[in-house]
C-alpha cells in the first residue's frame, strides 16, 4: 500500500473530486498524515459537537483556516472552498469524523454541507485547480459513494 493507503485512487486522480464516504477504520488524524506525506492538505472537521448549521460553519472556519472575511454562511462557505488559496497542496480532501451528529440532528443543514462541498470541487475541476473532496465518517447514507 502506498503512503496515501486508503485513498490512492483519490491522489492518482481515479476519483471525480466530491463527496465520499470514507470505509476505512483508521484514525483520523492517520489518513491525514499519509496525504499530507503525499504533499495534500488534510483537515479534520471534529464532527461530534456539531449538531447545527452554525457550528458546522465554525468547524470549518477553524479546520480550513478559512480568512477572517468569511462571513459564516453556506454561500460564503461555497466561496472559500472555490479559493482555498491559503491551503497549499496537490489537491484538498476534509475529513469530517462524526457526521452523523449534524445528520440526526438537522437533516437539511447535512444535505446542504454536502450540496456546498459538491458544488465548490465541481467548480475547482471546472477550473482545473487542485481537487477538493470531502469525505465524511460516521454516516450510512447510501447517495454518497464510498472512498
Amino acid at each position: 500500500m502506498s503512503a496515501a493507503g486508503p485513498f490512492d485512487a483519490v491522489v492518482a486522480g481515479g476519483r471525480t473530486p466530491g463527496v465520499y464516504r470514507v470505509s476505512s477504520a483508521e484514525p483520523a488524524a492517520a489518513l491525514a498524515s499519509r496525504l499530507v506525506e503525499v504533499g495534500w492538505v488534510a483537515p479534520i472537521i471534529d464532527g461530534y459537537a456539531v449538531a447545527d448549521r452554525d457550528a458546522f460553519l465554525r468547524a470549518c472556519a477553524a479546520a480550513l483556516r478559512l480568512p477572517d472575511w468569511f462571513g459564516f454562511n453556506w454561500d460564503a462557505l461555497h466561496d472559500c472552498l472555490i479559493d482555498l488559496s491559503w491551503l497549499d497542496g496537490a489537491g484538498q480532501l476534509v475529513l469530517w469524523e462524526g457526521a452523523a451528529t449534524l445528520l440526526d440532528a438537522e437533516p437539511v443543514s447535512w444535505r446542504t454541507a454536502c450540496e456546498v462541498f459538491t458544488s465548490a470541487a465541481s467548480v475547482r475541476w471546472a477550473l482545473a485547480l487542485s481537487p477538493l473532496f470531502l469525505a465524511v465518517r460516521g454516516v450510512d447514507d447510501a447517495a454518497l459513494p464510498v472512498l
